[in-house]
């Protein structure tokens, strides 16, 4: 692009993202929503069901009773004396037989109901059985009801993959396949290597590798394009993605440097991921792992922080509505694309909040 057919932003529908405009325009928007006229306007616990897309009250008398079909919304409002002002939590619970039609309505309604109250609440995702203890302590008991409501609507699925790397040994045992840090510095001269980039599994051969590592390199690549049904290549033509997801090109090791040791996978303070929608379409990509920092935090999008134990969400302030919407259930999706469980869970924090997760500040704390 030559530089006459730059277009300032000012002059671009982008020029307001994140601003105190934009925010009042969230803001207006989530006011439309009758279920939110009373929402978080004096101090105790209100809760909604999602029914048929729709936020709907659910009767006081019926607080701690959950139908484990459902997907349900609870905000707990507190007054800070010192501020003289109220402080929100946000949870959305998710029975164990809710639909992901539920849970994409109740991620988006909790995004909402936060625009609402300008930002400020803290969110948490709550399952069935799996609740913290903030949450139970809301209610004097908590109580499983059988069935639901139905629901219909379709969600795009992510398919956000966490790039593994798998090492593929002759050793007196016979052929090993087994997980090594993900990083140039695994490789050898001596064996194989698979790297599952989701859609694309690259399998790179050491130039001294043995015939028989390599055929069980391609081997395991064919099994698992096979079981993932036509959604994903196996390849040996190594470029530069397989170089930056392995932290870029440099010395590898000699064959003589590689021992037989099964080594721990080293997952240090997790994986970074950007939520982006920058180029018009909504993306998701690996940014670090292993040594974070904060200013690998883009406040211009949503990050999402792989802790292992857990899944944060970070909304910058100059993220689009749209990438905050999409934070939840692109989280959602990681947990299944990974084969995570589905009852990790998940926090959504807004820049400039105060954060209390003890996992988040020590990882950002830099």
């Amino acid at each position: 692009m030559v530089l006459e057919d730059m277009v300032a932003i000012e002059h671009t529908n982008m020029a307001g993202v994140g601003g105190e405009e934009d925010r009042k325009v969230r803001k207006k928007a989530a006011m439309g929503e009758p279920a939110w006229r009373l929402a978080g306007k004096t101090p105790g616990v209100q809760v909604w069901r999602i029914e048929q897309f729709l936020v709907k009250e659910w009767p006081d008398e019926q607080y701690g009773q959950f139908h484990t079909g459902d997907s349900y919304m609870v905000l707990h409002t507190q007054q800070n004396e010192k501020r003289r002002s109220f402080e929100w939590h946000i949870f959305f619970w998710l029975g164990d037989e809710t639909s992901v039609d539920e849970q994409t309505v109740a991620a988006y309604k909790t995004v909402e109901l936060c625009d609402m109250l300008d930002g400020r609440p803290t969110q948490s995702r709550e399952t069935q059985n799996n609740e913290s203890t903030h949450f139970r302590s809301l209610f004097p008991k908590l109580r499983y009801l059988a069935g639901g409501v139905p629901t219909g609507l379709r969600h795009v699925v992510t398919g956000v993959y966490a790039a593994k790397l798998f090492q593929i040994r002759k050793t007196k045992k016979g052929v090993v396949e087994r997980e090594v840090d993900c990083a140039r510095q695994a490789l050898n001269d001596g064996d194989c290597f698979l790297l599952d980039a989701g859609q694309t599994i690259y399998i790179w051969h050491g130039p001294k590798a043995h015939p028989l590592e390599k055929y069980e390199a391609n081997a395991a690549g064919e099994r698992l394009e096979s079981r993932r049904v036509g959604k994903v290549t196996s390849t040996t033509v190594i470029d530069d993605e397989f170089w930056r997801l392995l932290g870029g090109k440099g010395a590898i090791k000699s064959a003589e440097e590689a021992t037989d040791e099964i080594q721990e996978v080293d997952r240090g303070e997790g994986i970074l991921f950007k939520v982006t929608d920058a180029d018009g379409q909504m993306k998701c990509f690996e940014v670090a792992r292993k040594d974070l920092r904060s200013n690998m935090l883009d406040t211009n999008d949503v990050m999402m922080l792989d802790h292992g134990d857990e899944i944060c969400i970070w909304i910058g302030m100059g993220a689009s509505q749209a990438e905050a919407r999409s934070g939840f259930q692109i989280a959602l999706d990681y947990l299944k694309t990974n084969r995570m469980s589905s009852k990790t869970p998940i926090h959504m924090y807004r820049e400039g909040q105060d954060i209390k997760n003890r996992v988040w500040n020590e990882v950002f704390a830099d």
